[in-house]
């Protein structure tokens, strides 16, 4: 009994800190025409949303929720906000901080990334999920062209601690 207690204070403490601990799963999922990623974000999508607060230093990810899929090549998928300058916080829905950030496809070399220009994720939110949506058929055949078998979901933000969620890839048949 001693150890629910425990564990119910500390989720107290979390939720008095503004920090929600993620409890949903992620996935990846791919078929010919599109690929949906399913990133766990740890708050609501109704709730209002805050950028660019004080505690995040400059040229810092504010928020980051992708998944990486490892191997010839490393692609990142999702999306993240930076803080690039000083500037006034800004709060509003989960659609204007998702207008705020970038969606991307990368390519990651090392401990930099290059953007796709031209991949454009589309993003939804859902309930405490962000659902991350590729449709362009060449760029899924490229991304996933050796099947990996796994990917890394990373969230971050002020609402949630960094985490780290190994995933199984599925597979439509084809």
């Amino acid at each position: 009994m001693q150890h629910v207690a425990a564990a119910g204070s500390l989720l107290l403490v979390m939720f008095a800190a503004g920090v929600a601990p993620l409890q949903a799963q992620g996935s990846v999922h791919v078929s010919p025409d599109t690929v949906r990623i399913v990133i766990p974000i740890g708050r609501s999508v109704q709730e209002a949303w805050r950028w660019g607060v004080a505690d995040t230093p400059l040229g810092h990810a504010e928020y980051t929720w992708t998944a990486t899929l490892a191997g010839d090549t490393t692609y990142s998928i999702g999306f993240q906000l930076f803080k690039f300058f000083e500037g006034r916080p800004g709060t509003g829905t989960f659609d204007e901080l998702l207008r705020a950030g970038q969606a991307n496809v990368s390519v990651v070399i090392g401990p930099r990334a290059q953007v796709i220009r031209t991949a454009r994720p589309r993003l939804r939110g859902v309930d405490s999920l962000l659902v991350v949506e590729l449709t362009d058929a060449a760029l899924i055949e490229t991304v996933f062209a050796r099947r990996p078998q796994s990917a890394m979901i990373r969230t971050k933000s002020p609402y949630a601690e960094y985490r780290q969620q190994r995933v199984t890839v599925t597979y439509a048949n084809r």
